[in-house]
């Protein structure tokens, strides 16, 4: 492998420009002898003269006339590279690729998305949605930086670093029409009863679903349709009795607006999500991902805070 430096070609460069050592060493602030060693050195390491010398006169060699103009591009590539990587780190350019569930979709990424893409123009976001195994898989794959989703049936290993976010309430959701709220609390049977609509889960996260609902581990879940589409799911329970279960926080439009209610039961349930920032141990996430991470945590403070909604 050629151990040849940037700094090298940019002596080459400037040489060839002056043909005359004492003005090139001074546009590159070298000694003359430190920029003719530097030239001895670019021509060893090639095998090639790339200037001849005489006594009142410097001039390139056909093969260094081929060498400098190759050289251009390589220095005006490295010059490139150098300015678009610091973009990257100011967050004016760049790409980043993560995921997210399906829950967390339509709660954490419109708001942040449009305040990275106002701060941050040339950044260019592609967000993966899918349910936390496949993200997991794509993650392992390096096809996303990171995703946040529920984290309940992931284990943090030595491969995995997983930053957990506040719980996300949940609850069953129905149309503000639907025949149960006729009553008072109602009980969880009579909930299962009218079928459920869901978002994609893990086999894992289906067992850890079952105890909430008061299953046993061999009962199945009374899913009619899953899917990681919540605007869908939301639609498809504003048109039928079937009732979503959801956190609150994806359906606050429609909970404001009294289109989605939530049912109250007679019985004390543990619903809820536990969304988390999945990456990778081993790899260090990219200034503009990190930028997103940041923005999500930011956001997350400002709901916190007393008098937010």
């Amino acid at each position: 492998m050629l151990n040849v430096r940037i700094k090298q070609l940019i002596h080459a460069i400037v040489l060839s420009e002056e043909l005359n050592y004492v003005r090139a060493a001074e546009r590159v602030f070298l000694t003359q002898s430190a920029l003719s060693r530097s030239i001895q050195g670019l021509e060893e390491t090639l095998g090639v003269r790339l200037f001849e010398r005489s006594v009142h006169a410097v001039s390139l060699t056909p093969v260094g006339t081929a060498f400098v103009k190759r050289a251009r591009l390589l220095v005006g590539d490295a010059e490139r590279l150098q300015q678009d990587m610091r973009r990257q780190a100011a967050g004016e350019g760049g790409a980043v690729s993560f995921g997210v569930g399906p829950m967390m979709a339509g709660v954490l990424i419109p708001a942040m998305l449009e305040g990275v893409r106002v701060r941050y123009p040339g950044l260019r976001i592609q967000v993966v949605t899918h349910q936390p195994d496949v993200l997991l898989a794509q993650l392992n794959q390096r096809q996303i930086e990171f995703f946040i989703a529920d984290i309940r049936a992931l284990q943090s290993g030595r491969d995995l670093e997983i930053l957990p976010l506040p719980l996300q309430a949940g609850g069953f959701l129905c149309r503000s029409a639907h025949p149960l709220l006729q009553r008072g609390p109602v009980a969880l049977p009579d909930v299962l009863r009218y079928g459920l609509y869901a978002a994609c889960m893990s086999d894992a996260l289906h067992q850890l679903v079952k105890p909430a609902l008061q299953l046993s581990a061999h009962e199945d879940l009374p899913i009619l349709a899953e899917s990681n589409d919540l605007r869908m799911l939301k639609a498809m329970t504003l048109n039928s009795d079937v009732i979503l279960l959801a956190t609150l926080s994806c359906a606050e439009e429609e909970l404001h607006a009294a289109h989605l209610v939530p049912l109250v039961l007679s019985d004390t349930l543990n619903l809820h999500a536990e969304p988390g920032i999945v990456s990778l141990k081993q790899y260090r996430v990219s200034p503009p991902g990190r930028m997103i991470i940041d923005s999500i945590l930011a956001q997350q403070i400002r709901d916190a805070a007393p008098g937010s909604l």
